[in-house]
């Protein structure tokens, strides 16, 4: 209606009080609307036409119970009246004159003198303007302490009578007002993350326009796969790389250690794992599926002292494991060329980017000219993959329980596939997270994946939890499911 009809936008403008004010009632960008109204040739000047100060909110707060002490207000002071015409209140203002029912003024008294509700809730329940509340106001004569009735009606009833119906109105009003409280904390939290999606959105736009082209180059080794044996894809499977991440051994139990050169050198034994399962089970796919904390927190801000266990900082870390995660794509392409590539976002984002997400949108950016490589970089808690009639669900992980086989975590998992619809027989829950290799599920299969890192201070000090760095790679087969797990381990030549 705003883009097509200048009218109602004028309107609009006019009963809000200004392009600021009816952004927020419309909970977009103020913009926006100055874009519209440059399209339709309005100006300030077509819709103000009275005091600036009435069109925000801190005024009503600093003079809520009445504009008496204003000099602006004593200047105007006695212009405000109404008529009684039936059951219509006709109410003359230096603005104009306009009218309301008398239900609309049980509702305004109502709201104002018994809920409390300021001039412009009470405005935005009834559907007027926030001025044309103050003139039924200041011409009826009502403040916060008046009887929340009309004169006709206290006329007409006892003072017993009149108790009773303010009583009989304490449930729905009640009702309204945890309405209202639901309402406004629903408006506060929509704000919030329409403002973390606008910076992240920037943050990731700005970051990929400066990405350098990656060249087409064709595969190296194209492993054929035989016709004659049972279609299979294989899953290799990405969890907790959290790149930059340090861990020193002599500090923690087990002496496992975790640094840049480590975490090179793993990602190539894991590399070389792969084509060697390729070249084996000659896969007509290659699904790899990315399980979230890949950087370890370029903010380093998820836990305190984060920085000081950390040794790749900033941009360098979340751009060095784009690379990472290219390299690793592009040398499976060498072997397989047809790949599918999917990340959910993991919990080492405490800002407003999830850095998993933005990886995962610069990766689908630099792979973009290679049609046989699709990449899925939706920011979605789960992603599900059927592969021949089976169902592979992935996810971070966080959102569950952190023990497994109990009552709870299987609860949970039920949740999921019963949320989903999937046979249970047939679903494979498989997440990251908790850094270490388990399994769950009576019917349905739940797989805890392990990490890139293994064993560091947290897990194993102060959960005192063992945990091997790992990761695991699936084979799936037509008509059976999942046949095969494959893990990597490197804590071992």
């Amino acid at each position: 209606m705003i883009k097509n009809d200048r009218d109602t936008l004028l309107y609009l403008l006019k009963r809000y009080g200004g392009q600021r004010p009816l952004a927020r009632e419309l909970g977009c960008d103020h913009k926006a609307l100055k874009y519209w109204m440059d399209k339709h040739g309005i100006t300030v000047e077509d819709y103000q036409d009275f005091d600036k100060e009435l069109q925000e909110d801190k005024y009503e707060d600093k003079y809520e119970d009445g504009f008496e002490d204003i000099e602006y207000y004593k200047k105007i002071n006695g212009k405000y009246s109404y008529e009684k015409i039936g059951d219509i209140y006709i109410f003359q203002a230096p603005f104009g004159e306009f009218d309301i029912d008398e239900k609309t003024l049980d509702r305004i008294l109502e709201n104002y003198c018994q809920m409390g509700m300021t001039k412009r809730e009470t405005a935005l329940d009834v559907g007027l303007s926030i001025r044309e509340v103050y003139v039924v106001l200041k011409a009826y004569g009502i403040n916060h302490d008046s009887v929340p009735f009309r004169e006709e009606v206290k006329e007409e009833k006892s003072v017993a009578e009149l108790v009773d119906v303010a009583l009989d109105r304490k449930e729905m009003l009640y009702y309204r007002l945890l309405e209202q409280k639901e309402y406004k904390r629903a408006i506060e939290e929509n704000k919030k993350y329409k403002e973390r999606d606008y910076i992240a959105k920037k943050h990731t736009d700005r970051i990929i326009e400066n990405l350098g082209k990656i060249q087409y180059r064709p595969p190296r080794t194209h492993i054929k796969r035989d016709n004659n044996k049972t279609l299979k894809t294989l899953v290799v499977n990405i969890s907790d790389w959290h790149k930059g991440k340090l861990v020193i051994g002599e500090e923690i139990l087990g002496g496992n250690s975790y640094n840049k050169v480590v975490f090179e050198k793993r990602v190539d034994k894991y590399l070389n794992e792969a084509i060697k399962m390729i070249e084996m089970h000659k896969p007509e796919k290659i699904l790899i599926l990315n399980y979230g904390d890949g950087p370890d927190s370029p903010e380093a801000n998820v836990y305190p002292g984060q920085r000081d266990n950390q040794d790749i900082l900033y941009e360098e870390q979340v751009i060095g494991y784009v690379n990472d995660l290219t390299r690793f794509a592009l040398t499976i392409h060498d072997y397989h060329p047809d790949i599918h590539y999917a990340g959910v976002p993991g919990n080492h984002s405490k800002g407003d980017i999830n850095w998993d997400v933005l990886a995962n949108k610069m990766l689908e950016c630099l792979l973009k000219d290679y049609k046989k490589i699709t990449v899925d970089s939706r920011n979605i808690q789960y992603k599900i993959h059927n592969i021949y009639d089976f169902y592979l669900v992935q996810f971070h992980g966080n959102q569950m329980t952190p023990k497994i086989d109990t009552p709870v975590s299987r609860s949970q998992a039920l949740g999921i596939i019963g949320l989903e619809r999937l046979p249970a027989r047939m679903t494979y829950l498989c997440q990251g997270h908790l850094h270490h290799l388990a399994t769950e599920g009576p019917s349905y299969r739940r797989i805890l994946l392990p990490s890139m890192v293994g064993g560091d201070d947290l897990s194993s000090n102060l959960m005192q939890t063992g945990a091997r760095p790992a990761q695991v790679m699936f084979v799936f087969e037509k008509g059976q499911g999942l046949v095969d797990e494959h893990t990597v381990f490197f804590d071992v030549e």
